[in-house]
């Protein structure tokens, strides 16, 4: 396996989209596992060619005056990802870079509306961006370095998660969207592979590179037709011409809590029994697949009401309902139930004074 250490996912899949290294759209290659023994030989020369044909900035050369590049990272349809040594501040950080191809249709656009979303909003779950600039006529930004991994290989590698883990993280989630929210911005493809827990147990919500804002007269800067998003995490307006607002985000989160509880997606299928689905068939109960209480089970399936009005209304309203909801079952009122669940459990009957 190897890990995007611009992003600092672990278990990284080669192939699938590395949400701080390129759209949603676009498949990454990794070019080298991360492992502390192993060094990355760069091209020396800048007619040098990196994998694929495409230009690799070679290890050691400066840009902006003072990024100094240490590796190619990864690299996808939109752009490649850098660790390179702020010489000015004295650390590391993540420099994103557009390729050329890229610039030839509306990816530009998209890049630089992503630094500068990045750049407004201030939130702990979101990457900390700190500059942006040319290259040899490439746009390039620079943001954190984050090392950890990515939700949907936690997901793979822990099944079903406690409640309260699930509901911590989706509450870290729904406040950081309240903030995008609230400067009309909509993020449009929430899931797994673009949330990541970093090592320090913290979060972060990544890719905005199709992210949009919300109102009239907004410039749609995909080409007609195109549905942006993951199927599989998309709301049901997504899929049709239906007005896409935060509501639409906070279903998306809602899809994430029941993976997380239940260790299931609520539907499978291709992108036509997706579409069916996501548009008329309500989900199983998360209680299907494992244990959720009555009461955290009503607050997913009210994140995945498939009319946005009686889903959560703001990012601030479903962190105050994480908050509220209860858990874990009430205590029993007597010992008998107690002993009777333990004696399900294989556990030994309680000793009673004789």
């Amino acid at each position: 396996m190897s890990s995007c250490t611009a992003c600092g996912f672990q278990l990284y899949q080669e192939g699938k989209a590395c949400p701080a290294c390129g759209s949603a759209e676009q498949a990454m290659t990794i070019v080298q596992e991360r492992k502390p023994s192993v060094e990355i030989v760069e091209p020396t020369s800048p007619s040098s060619k990196g994998t694929g044909g495409r230009y690799v900035i070679p290890k050691g050369r400066v840009i902006g005056e003072r990024y100094q590049i240490q590796k190619l990272i990864g690299r996808g349809g939109m752009g490649s990802v850098y660790e390179v040594q702020d010489l000015k501040e004295n650390r590391v950080l993540a420099l994103k870079i557009l390729t050329q191809v890229a610039m030839e249709d509306d990816s530009e656009q998209r890049f630089m509306r992503e630094f500068e979303m990045l750049s407004k909003m201030n939130h702990p779950a979101v990457l900390k961006v700190y500059g942006w600039g040319r290259y040899e006529d490439q746009l390039y930004f620079v943001s954190e370095f984050v090392s950890g991994r990515d939700l949907k290989s936690e997901i793979k590698t822990r099944g079903p998660w406690p409640a309260d883990d699930a509901a911590k993280l989706a509450a870290v989630v729904a406040d950081a969207l309240a903030v995008a929210h609230s400067m009309g911005i909509v993020h449009r493809d929430i899931k797994p592979h673009n949330i990541m827990i970093a090592n320090d147990g913290s979060v972060r919500l990544l890719d905005f590179g199709v992210a949009r804002k919300t109102g009239g007269g907004m410039e749609t800067l995909t080409k007609t037709g195109m549905i942006v998003g993951t199927p599989e995490y998309m709301s049901p307006e997504q899929f049709g011409t239906h007005r896409v607002d935060e509501r639409s985000d906070l279903y998306s989160l809602g899809v994430i809590l029941y993976r997380m509880v239940s260790g299931e997606r609520p539907f499978y299928g291709s992108r036509a029994e997706l579409l069916e689905a996501q548009l008329h068939q309500p989900p199983p109960p998360p209680s299907e697949y494992a244990y959720v209480s009555p009461q955290f089970e009503a607050l997913i399936l009210k994140a995945l009401a498939k009319d946005p009005a009686q889903r959560f209304q703001s990012g601030a309203e479903f962190v105050a309902a994480l908050d509220a909801v209860q858990l874990t079952p009430p205590p029993p009122r007597t010992g008998i139930p107690q002993r009777i669940i333990g004696w399900l459990r294989g556990a030994p009957e309680p000793k009673t004074d004789s």
